[in-house]
């Protein structure tokens, strides 16, 4: 599948959005319309090659295989504490770090 959007932020140190020619789709979008989502999404020349560094090196270091494991990690040890604390901890889910439960 291929996204419309990606949108980036804060964890990436910069903050930016990818956009297909569907953005060209809605009139009066934030790139050819100044607006206060413009002025947060729209980065600048240094983000652009901050990001690139930044990305390059996640794949360099396996970052992400990296998350994937910890995360299934998290998700053993949270499973566990759900088997203890059914009464408590329930449903737990998710991937790589994004690791989420219900609790009572």
């Amino acid at each position: 599948m291929t996204p419309e959007f990606v949108a980036f932020g804060k964890k990436s140190q910069v903050c930016g959005i990818m956009a297909g020619p569907r953005i060209d789709e809605v009139e009066g979008n934030v790139f050819n319309v100044s607006s206060r989502i413009h002025s947060t999404w729209g980065g600048s020349l240094t983000d652009m090659v901050r990001c690139q560094v930044i990305l390059e090196t996640m794949e360099a270091d396996s970052l992400v295989e990296n998350a994937a494991e910890l995360g299934d990690a998290l998700l053993d040890g949270l499973r566990e504490l759900a088997d203890s604390f059914s009464e408590t901890i329930s449903n737990v889910r998710g991937r790589g770090f994004f690791c989420v439960f219900d609790c009572v």
